[in-house]
């Protein structure tokens, strides 16, 4: 770019004009750490020591990508931390690593906009990269936001693994009984146990023995009461009490003898000794299959807490440490419920996708300054450069060839010609031969025709 003519100085008062010390334009170059700032956006320090004004603009630019970076490698390390719950200095060099990927594509989305004049395609051209800004805003900010809102989230986290942990197990209860029924209900398929030791099987043998006691004591309580009977009237009749149906003749006589006789033909014909004998058997059975069934429902009891003890653990076990999604399920949880929620973790969503789109957004907000006039006609000069140094090259292989061309016709008609010549020669050399034969030929034969 050809430097402008360098203008003159005055010294102070009115004394003659001077020549500068330092020439006006182009500046000194600058160096540190805004030119590696600027360096990071794709900007041309010779075309920007021109115009010095836009130096700290786009330094400035250059720090909101590493902002940009920053926020991105912290969004990591949050993320990683809460899934794997590794020390984050182990995970320091994976969120470098990301931070790095944002701050390089930030500097190539800004470096690609240098030196475009026309509004509308420099809009045209922003809108599919803020689009990726903001797809990439979106996944950066959701950790941020769950850090954030974490307590309330992991409140709710607990609250809820709680509240499916006590759902199983009161599920687990309803479909293991403390009494070893087996249930079939289609909706215990997953939740039945397999526990040793079912009281059922005590229970059925004590309910039966305790019917069959009922029953028992029942006949015999009718019969021994008509046995009672029998005897009465036959006390009775023996004392001579007066009744109906009685004597009322006092003495072992023939009807006392009879009621007698009936009362025990009673007892033997329905074996009341026996069935007496049998009841208390059948009660002691009962008492002892009564302790055995209590024993038997006390361990199976114990086994069924035990078993759903284990299996709850298990579940909770399994649940593992509050992960991504747990905390994305909580916050859509708590967002529901509470218009505050929802209003403000999306405002810090879209604040934080905002900031990843800030290069993008600083960039198109700054319009178009003289630095992106002077690139673009640097642009323009080195592609008119180009097409010059093209048309040279061009003009210079096209000679060249041409030169080749010449030479090769000149040969070829050189070779054509040697050709020529050797072929009249041939052709000469040949009517030579024939007049030379012509002539020997006509010479012998007029020496015959002399001989003859």
């Amino acid at each position: 770019m050809p430097t402008e003519p360098t203008p003159l100085r005055k010294k102070s008062g009115f004394g003659p004009t001077v020549p500068p010390t330092e020439r006006y334009r182009p500046v000194a170059p600058e160096y540190g750490r805004a030119r590696k700032l600027r360096g990071m956006i794709g900007i041309r320090e010779e075309i920007l020591d021109w115009v010095p004004e836009d130096r700290t603009r786009y330094s400035r630019l250059g720090a909101i990508v590493i902002n940009t970076g920053v926020m991105a490698a912290l969004s990591l390390l949050v993320a990683l931390h809460s899934i794997t719950n590794i020390i984050w200095i182990a995970l320091l060099p994976f969120a470098l690593f990301w931070g790095y990927l944002i701050v390089s594509f930030d500097g190539w989305l800004v470096s690609t906009t240098h030196g475009n004049l026309d509004g509308r395609r420099k809009v045209a051209m922003f809108v599919p990269r803020l689009a990726v800004s903001m797809l990439f805003g979106f996944i950066i900010a959701e950790p941020l936001v769950f850090q954030i809102f974490q307590p309330a989230i992991h409140a709710e986290v607990r609250a809820t693994r709680n509240e499916t942990i006590g759902a199983h197990t009161t599920r687990y209860r309803q479909c293991n009984p403390e009494t070893g029924e087996v249930v079939t209900d289609p909706g215990c398929r997953n939740f039945l146990l397999n526990v040793p030791d079912s009281p059922l099987a005590a229970r059925t043998e004590l309910t039966t023995l305790t019917a069959q006691r009922d029953k028992l004591s029942g006949e015999l309580t009718a019969s021994s009461g008509k046995l009672a009977e029998l005897v009465d009237h036959a006390a009775k009749e023996c004392a001579g009490t007066p009744g109906p149906g009685l004597t009322g003749v006092p003495g072992n006589g023939t009807d006392c003898g009879r009621d007698r006789t009936d009362a025990d033909q009673f007892r033997a014909d329905n074996n009341i000794d026996q069935r007496q004998q049998d009841l208390r058997v059948l009660d002691q059975k009962v008492k002892d299959s009564t302790a055995k069934t209590a024993a038997a429902e006390k361990g199976y009891q114990d086994n069924l807490r035990k078993a759903i003890e284990q299996n709850v653990t298990k579940q909770s076990d399994d649940q593992g440490p509050i992960g991504l999604l747990d905390e994305e399920h909580a916050l859509a949880s708590l967002s529901s419920r509470s218009w505050a929620v929802c209003i403000a973790q999306w405002l810090l969503r879209l604040l934080f996708i905002v900031i990843d789109c800030l290069p993008a957004l600083a960039k198109l907000a700054s319009g178009t300054t003289a630095y992106d006039r002077l690139f673009s006609r640097q642009i323009q000069a080195s592609s008119a450069l180009f097409d010059r140094w093209v048309a040279i090259r061009e003009r210079q292989d096209s000679a060249e060839y041409q030169i080749a061309e010449r030479e090769i016709e000149h040969r070829l008609h050189n070779r054509l010609e040697e050709i020529d010549d050797a072929d009249r020669s041939h052709r000469a050399q040949r009517e030579i031969d024939k007049r030379e034969q012509i002539a020997s030929l006509a010479d012998r034969l007029q020496m015959h025709w002399r001989a003859g």
